[in-house]
């Protein structure tokens, strides 16, 4: 299950909880409380239900995955049919033996230097 519809079933559950909760003990107000409750898990419900049958995204590309996570730690797609090789190195040398080692091994590469390292990503397909 992808983490939007974990996000989802989790969001269900509690909102679920909160109105068995909210219909067990009877507070003043709380034909409200209820009845919002119920239209947010419907809504809910419907979106879950719509992301579940939607059909699944197209793999990203080799080139959209290096500009959209160049120097990023956190990946929002689903990366796991590409190789991804990524370095921060201080020593020139070092950076460039990295570069052309990737060059040589298929990947596509960004990398930018700064004034104390070289960040440096290398993407290919698995």
């Amino acid at each position: 299950m992808n983490m939007n519809l974990e996000n989802y079933a989790e969001q269900i559950k509690r909102i679920s909880n909160r109105l068995y909760t909210t219909a067990t003990i009877p507070m003043d107000g709380y034909e409200k409380d209820f009845d919002s409750g119920i239209q947010d898990l419907k809504q809910l419900i419907e979106k879950y239900e719509a992301e579940k049958s939607a059909p699944p995204a197209e793999p990203i590309s080799v080139k959209t995955a290096i500009e959209k996570y160049f120097a990023s730690n956190v990946f929002t797609d689903d990366v796991s049919h590409l190789d991804i090789q990524k370095r921060n190195i201080s020593d020139d040398k070092e950076a460039q033996d990295f570069i052309y080692k990737l060059k040589d091994e298929g990947y596509k590469v960004k990398y930018k230097s700064y004034s104390d390292f070289t960040a440096i990503m290398g993407v290919k397909l698995k």
